[in-house]
Formats: structure tokens, C-alpha cells, sequence
């Protein structure tokens, strides 16, 4: 944790990637920081049902991914 930020006073919105179960995002949002997590799925089937009993706001949603028209290196 950085010790020097003023969560929920100047920084409002946080993106969270790898979150697990929120528990971050839990922290955050008791702080008055709203957090945008993404995360694989992965050993933590309940993700969305983990956060939701923390009384945190979750949904669940389906991202994709496109390859990108350039030449690797």
C-alpha cells in the first residue's frame, strides 16, 4: 500500500487487474474509491458472489480479445 495517498479525497476511481476476490477493491470502496477489477477466471469460481456478500457492487461480464494488425517483434 502507498502511504501517501489521500484514497477517496483526491483519487475516485481505480483500476484493479488480478483482483482475486476484491478484497482490494473491498478496501477501496469502504474509502470512497470506486474500483474497476478485472480478473481471470480462475481457482475462484465465486469471484462476483465474494465481492457481493462483502457488499461490494460486482457484475460479471465477458471480455474478448482481437490481435491487433501489427508485426511482433
Amino acid at each position: 500500500m502507498v502511504p501517501n495517498i489521500a484514497w477517496g479525497k483526491r483519487t475516485r476511481v481505480i483500476l484493479d487487474v488480478g483482483c482475486g476476490v476484491a478484497s482490494f477493491g473491498g478496501y477501496l470502496f469502504d474509502n470512497n474509491v470506486i474500483t474497476m477489477s478485472f480478473a481471470p477466471k480462475d481457482e475462484h469460481e465465486a469471484q462476483v458472489q465474494f465481492a457481493l456478500e462483502r457488499g461490494i457492487p460486482a457484475i460479471s461480464a465477458v471480455m474478448g480479445t482481437q490481435r491487433l494488425p501489427f508485426p511482433s517483434k
